[in-house]
């Protein structure tokens, strides 16, 4: 079954046949210090808003605080003309007051809507030990310029897609 957590549970409940499944996408976008600014936001606002219905979507935005400032007032904009919830950590709310404060549950939550969660982290390591932490391990991506920092993440993501400098709709063939 693909769709969403629901449809798979009640498939793999009621099937009379093994069955592949996964179990719902909880997608990050990092962006990195590093990172086009301009080529960052087309990217994370496409990953949320070119179809906020699938598993590959991006539910959390991670951003780095070195690049904050060139970033989120420029996110921020994008994402409220495109209709999107945006509930973030004290740094990102410091951004807009139209954004609504982020509780522990949405760094967790398959939004499958208009909702995205946004934190500032203060290095790469917090990055990874949040979608560590949180990730479905279907679709990770990360947006930076550095090589190095790519190969990094490469290897630091155990994600079934870890992808670079692409939306995260790039799993499902459409972008």
């Amino acid at each position: 079954p693909r769709g969403r957590e629901e449809l798979i549970n009640a498939v793999s409940a009621h099937a009379r046949m093994p069955v592949m499944k996964h179990s719902r996408g909880l997608c990050h976008c990092y962006i990195d210090k590093d990172a086009d600014v301009a080529k960052a936001i087309k990217i994370a606002v496409n990953a949320k808003t070119s179809n906020c219905a699938t598993c590959n979507t991006i539910e959390t935005i991670l951003v780095h605080t070195e690049c904050a400032d060139a970033v989120m007032p420029k996110l921020l904009e994008a994402l409220f003309e495109k209709n999107v919830e945006v509930r973030g950590d004290a740094a990102t709310c410091s951004y807009s007051d139209k954004c609504k404060k982020a509780t522990e549950e949405d760094w967790a939550e398959e939004y499958l809507e208009l909702i995205v969660s946004i934190k500032v982290v203060d290095s790469y390591e917090a990055a990874i030990a949040h979608i560590e932490t949180y990730s479905s391990n279907l679709t990770d991506s990360i947006v930076t310029e550095n090589a190095d920092t790519i190969k990094r993440f490469e290897m630091d993501v155990d994600s079934a897609s870890v992808l670079v400098n692409a939306s995260n709709r790039l799993t499902d063939g459409e972008v």
